[in-house]
C-alpha cells in the first residue's frame, strides 16, 4: 500500500458525535452547529432504496451491463469485507491504478477465487429483502444457513444454522493488546467474561470467554434466574459438581440468552413507532447497537457469528425501515466500545452509506471517476467546519465565525498526505481505522481553519484567504480539454478556480506564430509550468509524471510544513527558486506586460523599456486563477511566518502548471506597451476563441462584433 501511496498523494464535515447523551446545540458565536440533527434529517428525508435505484439506473446508463454489475457487486462488497481489508483495493482504485469497474473488492475472502463468502452474503440479503420474515430466532438461523452454506471456512455442515453447544473463546494477542477504555468495555459487558485478560506490556491481553455452562457472569445467571428458573438452577448444580451435561447446558444457556434478546428487541422497537423525527432515529440506532453487541457477546454460532450477526441484528433492522445499512469504519468495535460510542459510529456508519451513494450519483451526472470518490475512500468524511474572521480596522478575530462545507477532495487529500509521511500512524492506521480516522479529522478541522479564513480589508472589502490542496479530481480533469463541453467547462471552473484573471508575460526574440497562440487555450504550453519542470517539456509523457510528484509535493509541504520557504524562495529567487514547484503569475496586468517586454530577460525589472529593439513580439496571457494558485501578497494574512517583503506586489505562485481550459486572454503587445490584438476564450462557446482589436481583459463584458472566430479543435 505504501509503495501505491508514494506514487501520489491521494485525495471534505464536522461530524458531531450523534451520541445518546446529548447533541451540542451552538459552537461558534455565528453560526448553527452542523451536528447530527441535520444529518440525520437528511437520512430520513430520502429513503435508501431510492437512492440506490436512482444511482444504479444512472450507473447502467453510464457504464455496459457488465462494467456496471461489477461495480455494483463491489458497492455491495463494502458491508461485507472489512474495510481495513479492502483498505490497499479502495485506494489503488482511488488513485486510478485500478477502476471500479475492474477490480474484485467482493472476492477478497474467497481463497479459490470464486468468491463464494460474498455470494452467500449476497443469498442472505436476497431472502431478507424478498421475504422481509420477523426478527426471531427461526430468521436468524436461517441467515446463519446462507451465509455458512458450503462448508465455508470449514464449518461442519451440521453446525451449520444451530446454536452451539460448545465453549468459545475469544482471543487478545500480544501484538493486538487493547488499551484501558476497550478493556473496560468488556469488564462492562455483562455477557462477556474478562477475567483472563491480564496487562501487558502496552495494554491487556489474554483471553474472553462467551457464554457457556461452566463460568458465566453474575448478570448472565440473574437474567437466566428471572427467565427461566430451571435452567439456573441446573447451571448452579452443574457448577457446584452436582451432575448434568456441559454440552446440553450450555445449548439451552446459548437458546435461552438469544430468545429473551429477540423478545427484548421486539419489544423495544415496537416502542419507538414510526421512525419520522431524530428523536425517533436516535432510539432506535441505540436500539439496533444494544441489540447487535449484545447479541454477539452471545456468540450463539460455533463459527461465522460476525458476518450472520451483522447482517441479521445490524443491516437488516436498518432495511426494514428504508434506512441505509451502516457502512463501519470498523465492524470489530462492536464489543470493545462503550454502547454509546458504538451507538455514534453506527450513526455515522448509516450517514456515511447515505452519503456514499449521494456522491456517487452525482459524480455520474458530473462526469467525474466513480473510483476517485472521496466517501468510497473514507467512510467517515468531515462536512463543516467554522471558518475564522479576521478584520483589519478594528483588530479583531473571531474563530468559528461561519460554518462554511468541506470540500471531501480535500479531506482525502490531507489523510494520506499525513499517512504518506508517517509510517507509525500508516500501521496505527491498518490496526485500529476507526480511532486514526477520527484523530486525522479534527487534525484536518484545524488544518482547514489555518488555511482558510474569512478576512475584511479597509480599503477592499470581505474577501476569503486560502490555500487549496490539489485533489485527485483536479488531477484527472486536468488538461482534459472540457472546452468542448460547456457544461463540463462551466462545472471545472466553478469548482476548481476563482473569478480573478492572473497575468503572465512572454518575451521573444521572434515572432510568435498564431497557432501557437491558439494552441494555448488548447494544450499545455511549456511556459506556463513550474520551474522544475521546464526541462521536460520536450516529453508529454515524463512532464504529467513531473507534474503529479510537484503536486505531491506540494501537498506535503502545505499539510507537513515547507511552504513557507518554497514561497520565499519562489519569490526572492531564492536556493529553492530553480526547483520550485511553482509559476510565476501577477494579480496586475502591468506586471505581466512588464515580462512580455523583457523584464528581467533582455534587462532588469525597470530597464527593460531601453532595449525593445531586441524583442520581436510580446505576449500577455491572462488565466482564471485556480484555488491552488498561492496568493503570496495575501498569506501575511492567513499566517503571521509569511509576512516578508516580495520584490513584485500582488504575486501568485502557480502550482505545478496552468490547464489550458483555464486560459482566458492572451494578447499582443506593441514596443509602448499597448495590447493592439487580443484573443479571447468566449465563456458561453468555450471551444470558441474570438479575437478583438485592442486591449480586451474582461470576459463579462467581451465586445459584440470580433475581427473573428476560431474554433478549437
Amino acid at each position: 500500500m505504501r509503495n501505491t501511496l508514494i506514487r501520489l498523494v491521494i485525495a471534505a464535515l464536522l461530524f458531531q458525535a450523534c451520541s445518546s447523551t446529548g447533541l451540542s446545540g451552538r459552537r461558534g458565536p455565528a453560526a448553527e452547529n452542523f451536528t447530527c440533527k441535520e444529518l440525520i434529517t437528511e437520512v430520513l428525508q430520502i429513503k435508501f432504496i431510492l437512492t440506490r435505484k436512482r444511482f444504479l439506473k444512472a450507473l447502467k446508463k453510464e457504464y455496459p451491463s457488465a462494467k456496471s454489475k461489477i461495480v455494483e457487486k463491489n458497492l455491495d462488497a463494502l458491508l461485507f469485507i472489512d474495510y481495513s481489508h479492502a483498505f490497499n483495493v479502495l485506494n489503488d482504485i482511488h488513485l486510478g491504478d485500478g477502476r471500479l469497474f475492474s477490480e474484485s473488492i467482493f472476492d477478497l475472502y474467497s481463497n479459490t477465487g470464486g468468491g463464494r463468502a460474498f455470494q452467500n452474503y449476497m443469498k442472505a440479503t436476497k431472502y431478507l429483502f424478498e421475504n422481509k420474515p420477523v426478527i426471531n430466532i427461526n430468521t436468524l438461523k436461517e441467515v446463519h444457513k446462507r451465509m455458512m452454506s458450503g462448508a465455508i471456512d470449514g464449518i461442519p455442515a451440521e453446525r451449520i444454522g444451530v446454536f452451539r453447544k460448545e465453549d468459545i473463546i475469544g482471543n487478545v494477542p500480544t501484538g493486538y493488546e487493547i488499551n484501558e477504555k476497550q478493556y473496560q468495555a468488556l469488564v462492562d459487558n455483562p455477557y462477556i467474561n474478562a477475567t483472563e485478560l491480564f496487562a501487558g506490556n502496552k495494554g491487556y491481553t489474554g483471553q474472553i470467554g462467551y457464554p457457556n455452562a461452566t463460568k458465566n457472569t453474575p448478570e448472565i445467571m440473574e437474567m437466566v434466574k428471572r427467565s427461566n428458573r430451571d435452567l439456573h438452577d441446573d447451571l448452579v448444580k452443574f457448577q457446584a459438581g452436582q451432575g448434568g451435561d456441559f454440552g446440553d447446558l450450555t445449548g439451552r444457556l446459548i437458546n435461552q440468552l438469544t430468545e429473551d434478546l429477540l423478545d427484548w428487541f421486539v419489544k423495544q422497537r415496537d416502542q419507538i413507532g414510526t421512525i419520522k423525527s431524530v428523536a425517533g432515529f436516535k432510539k432506535f440506532a441505540k436500539l439496533v447497537a444494544e441489540f447487535q453487541r449484545s447479541m454477539v457477546s452471545i456468540h450463539p454460532f460455533y463459527d461465522g457469528n460476525g458476518r450472520s450477526i451483522r447482517q441479521f441484528s445490524l443491516y437488516y433492522p436498518f432495511w426494514l425501515e428504508g434506512l441505509p445499512p451502516p457502512r463501519m469504519v470498523d465492524v470489530n468495535n462492536d464489543i470493545y466500545n462503550s454502547l454509546d460510542e458504538w451507538t455514534d459510529q453506527i450513526t455515522q456508519g448509516v450517514y456515511s452509506s447515505h452519503a456514499l451513494y449521494t456522491q456517487l450519483t452525482k459524480r455520474l451526472e458530473q462526469g467525474l471517476r466513480l473510483g476517485a470518490t472521496p466517501e468510497l475512500l473514507y467512510p467517515k468524511t468531515p462536512r463543516k467546519y467554522g471558518r475564522t474572521f479576521r478584520s483589519q480596522k478594528p483588530k479583531k478575530t473571531i474563530a468559528n465565525h461561519k460554518l462554511v462545507d468541506v470540500k471531501t477532495g480535500q479531506f482525502a487529500e490531507f489523510v494520506n498526505t499525513k499517512l504518506l509521511n508517517d509510517d507509525e500512524l500508516m500501521a496505527q492506521f491498518e490496526s485500529n481505522p476507526n480511532d486514526v480516522l477520527d484523530g486525522l479529522i479534527k487534525k484536518y478541522i484545524e488544518f482547514a481553519q489555518n488555511s482558510n479564513m474569512h478576512y475584511r480589508h479597509a480599503k477592499f472589502g470581505d474577501e476569503i484567504i486560502g490555500l487549496e490542496l490539489v485533489d485527485q479530481d483536479f488531477i484527472e480533469t486536468f488538461g482534459n480539454r472540457s472546452f468542448l463541453d460547456p457544461e463540463k467547462w462551466n462545472y471545472k471552473m466553478k469548482r476548481w478556480y476563482k473569478d480573478q484573471t492572473l497575468w503572465r508575460g512572454l518575451s521573444r526574440t521572434e515572432e510568435v506564430e498564431e497557432s501557437e497562440i491558439v494552441s494555448m487555450f488548447e494544450s499545455l504550453h511549456y511556459q506556463f509550468v513550474s520551474n522544475r519542470t521546464m526541462g521536460f517539456t520536450d516529453n508529454s509523457e515524463r512532464l504529467q509524471d513531473e507534474l503529479l510528484l510537484d503536486w505531491a509535493n506540494y501537498n506535503n509541504n502545505l499539510v507537513n510544513g515547507g511552504l513557507v520557504r518554497m514561497a520565499k524562495d519562489h519569490s526572492e529567487s531564492g536556493e529553492l527558486y530553480p526547483v520550485s514547484y511553482g509559476y510565476s503569475l501577477s494579480e496586475k496586468w502591468e506586471v505581466g506586460r512588464a515580462f512580455a517586454m523583457g523584464a528581467m530577460v533582455v534587462a532588469p525589472y525597470g530597464k527593460h523599456w531601453d532595449y525593445q529593439h531586441l524583442l520581436k513580439s510580446r505576449v500577455v496571457v491572462g488565466l482564471k486563477q485556480a484555488n491552488k494558485d498561492v496568493e503570496l501578497s495575501r498569506l501575511k494574512q492567513l499566517r503571521p511566518e509569511f509576512s516578508y517583503k516580495y520584490p513584485r506586489q500582488k504575486e501568485v505562485m502557480g502550482i505545478g502548471a496552468a490547464d489550458p481550459d483555464s486560459v482566458m486572454f492572451v494578447q499582443l503587445i506593441d514596443a509602448e506597451g499597448d495590447a493592439f490584438l487580443t484573443y479571447a476564450r468566449n465563456p458561453k462557446k468555450p471551444s470558441e476563441i474570438l479575437v478583438f482589436e485592442g486591449d480586451v481583459r474582461d470576459e463579462k463584458k467581451l465586445p459584440r462584433s470580433p475581427l473573428r472566430k476560431i474554433n478549437l479543435r
